[in-house]
């Protein structure tokens, strides 16, 4: 029995190990999966978490962009410029939390995201840590011009770490993991707060792109068509369809015409490029067998070759005809042209008669040899130009008023007949001994210039220890004096002035008394005939050719067919351009040029970190529309309402607004007509004018040449 007993045992215990063992091995795998799957769990709740708080971050850096945008835009609009730190660092210090250093406040800021993801993380059994506050002082974030038409925002926090409610750490590191938070904001539909700042809020734009956005990288807002052609005049201008013809070989108006038409030296046709009802400018480079080009519809020209030491920009060049001219008792009819028929130049002539014939021309000359051509009718009298669009400054004072010029000291100046030439001259007021009343104007010479004024002194006495005087002073420094009661005549005085801004001034000093007692003799001072301009230590020499008529025809010349309804239609609408030498949006924030660099180069290095470019080269940040001073009709209102009188300004929105509503004439950029638009026989508005520069960067250099009436 008890072995019997020992063998069920022993069969049992047998049976048993093997279960036993199964057991134990289940229960380790059980433990093994139940881990691993704790693991999985946990891991996928991190990424959770983690990848909500990315994805969340870069919502909150977007939206919170967005509203610090509108919120600094309705500031300046509002209020005034971003003063004291750049534009950029405004709108970071407001999405970071909200708040800025000139006032302006933002209620959905990266404070409030961390506030409320913080809470929402509490509630989950999640913690956050360092604290709020240090998190934001650690933060990163960049706001930088992208291009002309957006901005670029990239963030990132260096360090964060999140606990869960047993303490344990389930992520600790930067967020995002791997780069940088980016945002890119699109500027279109934002308002121009530059303008409305400029105009007291009652002038607004919307910041949209023209489709031709950004001309000096990829398409102009033009087109235009090569070809040789025929005509008698060198500009004919009018729109397609109507007064300008064309069909399948051949555009014409009148008896000019342009055939051969190719873009890029592919023949196209007129027919595949131009569009009726658009505005177009034929442009004949006019020539003659065997000699240069007749460049005007006047049946006489003289050649004038001028020989220059040094290239000289805008110089105003004196040159004597008399001995051309001296049979015709009144100026002719004329037009003056660069050897390409670039032009007109722009004349004045200070003297007409038979014994002096004087006349000044602006040009741009190159070392060595320029040529001229002055071309005339002597059957029609004509005018005799305008000094003003010669000289940097002119002031005969000729039309009795002393408007754009300022005064300090103890007494003004008045308008005098006493003049040295004309009608007119000025003087001082009289003021009391020992007083002084000046006279000045600032100036911004874009190059050497040379100032020659006329002036005299008229004294009855003078003090023990001084002299009645009459001082000119550059930038608050005596330049030249004259004193006492030697210099009744009339004289002349010349300075030269280095370029860049100066202030120009005229000061007459009172003497101070009589040995018994003060003196009351009330001189004056005299001043008459100021003119700036350019100079040059050797002046060029010039020389005439014989006098040239008209021939009767012309062989076929170069000529170019151009469509600018793309540039009116942006011009019209108020439409924006992209374009490098102009201000960004940030620095219309700003109301100043002065960060250009700073912000060109944040650009550049943006678009090279997010790989944008094109062919290579940097997309620019500039940011210009164009104002029809006439044709708007709300912005017509506001210029006559300030009595503001229109000039040759450009019409460059920023230059244009900072010029005539700040009176700041660093802004003072000159103009000229457009053929199409200001120019010729399509007028869009008549007080629209370009800047070379500009209309460069809008048209080309063939462009501009071709368009501006010069």
């Amino acid at each position: 029995m008890m072995r019997r007993g020992f063998l069920l045992n022993s069969f049992v215990l047998l049976l048993l190990i093997p279960m036993l063992l199964l057991l134990a091995t289940y229960e380790d795998i059980s433990s093994q999966i139940i881990q691993a799957q704790s693991e999985r769990v946990q891991a996928e709740r991190t990424y959770r978490v983690i990848s909500y708080l990315e994805m969340d971050f870069q919502k909150a850096l977007e939206i919170s962009t967005k509203r610090a945008l509108i919120a600094t835009t309705e500031y300046v609009a509002t209020t005034d410029f971003i003063r004291g730190e750049m534009a950029n660092e405004t709108i970071a210090n407001l999405i970071l939390d909200g708040y800025s250093r000139v006032g302006i406040s933002n209620e959905q800021n990266l404070k409030a995201w961390l506030e409320n993801i913080t809470s929402s993380l509490r509630e989950q059994g999640y913690y956050v840590s360092p604290s709020i506050n240090e998190i934001l002082n650690n933060i990163s974030i960049t706001v930088a011009p992208l291009d002309s038409f957006r901005i670029a925002v990239t963030a990132r926090i260096p360090r964060i770490r999140i606990t869960d409610s047993s303490g344990i750490v389930i992520y600790e590191g930067a967020l995002p993991q791997n780069r940088n938070a980016t945002t890119i904001i699109s500027l279109e539909g934002i308002e121009d707060a530059f303008i409305a700042r400029e105009t007291d809020d009652f002038y607004h734009r919307i910041i949209r792109a023209c489709k031709y956005s950004y001309p000096e990288l990829v398409k102009k807002p033009i087109k235009v068509l090569n070809g040789t052609g025929e005509s008698d005049i060198p500009i004919v201008t009018g729109v397609y369809g109507e007064d300008i013809s064309y069909n399948a070989t051949h555009i014409w108006k009148d008896s000019s015409y342009i055939m051969n038409t190719t873009i890029g030296g592919i023949e196209v046709s007129p027919i595949d490029i131009l569009e009726n009802g658009d505005v177009g400018v034929l442009v004949f480079d006019l020539q003659q067998v065997g000699q240069t080009s007749w460049c005007s519809q006047l049946p006489y020209r003289l050649n004038i070759t001028i020989n220059s030491p040094q290239p000289l920009t805008e110089y105003q060049l004196k040159i004597n005809l008399t001995s051309v001219f001296s049979s015709l008792p009144n100026p002719p009819q004329m037009e003056i042209y660069y050897q390409d028929c670039t032009g007109p130049l722009k004349y004045w002539i200070e003297e007409w008669s038979p014994n002096s014939t004087i006349l000044w021309i602006r040009v741009n000359l190159t070392a060595g040899g320029n040529i001229v051509s002055l071309y005339y009718d002597p059957s029609v009298v004509g005018n005799k130009g305008n000094p003003n669009d010669v000289f940097d400054l002119y002031e005969d004072f000729e039309d009795g008023n002393l408007n754009g010029w300022s005064f300090s000291g103890n007494g003004g100046w008045i308008i005098t007949t006493n003049s040295y030439e004309g009608r007119y001259a000025v003087t001082n007021e009289n003021i009391n001994p020992n007083e002084e009343a000046c006279i000045y104007k600032n100036l911004n010479l874009p190059g050497e210039s040379q100032i020659s004024f006329w002036w005299r002194l008229e004294s009855d006495g003078e003090g023990i220890f001084t002299k009645d005087q009459l001082e000119f002073l550059l930038d608050g420094i005596r330049e030249k004096v004259i004193e006492g009661t030697d210099y009744a005549n009339w004289s002349r005085e010349t300075v030269i002035i280095p370029s860049g801004q100066h202030r120009i001034e005229w000061c007459y000093h009172e003497a101070g008394y009589w040995f018994f007692g003060w003196h009351n003799d009330k001189g004056n001072g005299y001043l008459d005939y100021i003119i700036v301009r350019r100079y040059s230590s050797t002046n060029p020499t010039y020389s005439f050719s014989t006098l040239e008529e008209k021939p009767s025809s012309l062989v076929f010349s170069p000529a170019r067919a151009y469509d600018i309804q793309p540039f009116v239609s942006c011009l019209e609408n108020g439409y924006y351009f992209g374009i490098y030498n102009a201000p960004s949006f940030f620095e219309r924030l700003e109301g100043s040029m002065s960060n250009h660099e700073a912000y060109e180069k944040l650009a550049n290095e943006t678009q090279d970190m997010l790989g944008i470019s094109y062919n290579g080269k940097h997309h620019p940040i500039g940011l210009v529309s164009f104002v029809l001073p006439t044709k708007d009709t709300r912005l017509s209102m506001l210029i006559n309402g300030t009595g503001i009188e229109l000039d040759k300004q450009t019409c460059f929105d920023y230059y244009f607004f900072k010029y005539y509503f700040e009176n700041d004439n660093t802004a003072k950029k000159e103009g000229f007509k457009v053929y199409g638009i200001s120019a010729g026989d399509v007028i869009i508005d008549e007080n629209f004018f370009l800047d070379n520069q500009t209309a460069v960067a809008i048209f080309g250099t063939q462009g501009a040449r071709d368009l501006l009436q010069r």
